[in-house]
């Protein structure tokens, strides 16, 4: 079963509460709710989550999310001021 997994050079107690609330609510929301594919449609689903629920987080930095392609992998990025804060992707989990 392909799950979302996540990558951060940020470490948990130095992150902002709204960007731990989108990872460990809505991702893991995805992720027991949702059996889906590997394809840019999904991706795009998924941002559009993300998007929404920043929106209803009322960040007040500059948030944005970013769909990338490199070499036939996919990933989402949630960027702060143009930093990447965190990689999202979906991989083949081991269980």
């Amino acid at each position: 079963m392909k799950q979302l997994i996540y990558k951060s050079n940020l470490k948990p107690d130095k992150m902002p509460a709204w960007l731990t609330c989108l990872l460990n609510i809505t991702l893991d929301d995805i992720n027991n709710n949702h059996v889906f594919g590997d394809s840019i449609e999904v991706y795009e689903w998924i941002q559009w989550i993300l998007n929404t629920h920043l929106k209803e987080l009322d960040v007040k930095s500059s948030v944005t999310t970013e769909l990338v392609a490199d070499e036939g992998k996919t990933a989402l990025f949630i960027k702060r001021s143009g930093r990447i804060l965190v990689s999202i992707y979906i991989k083949e989990s081991n269980g």
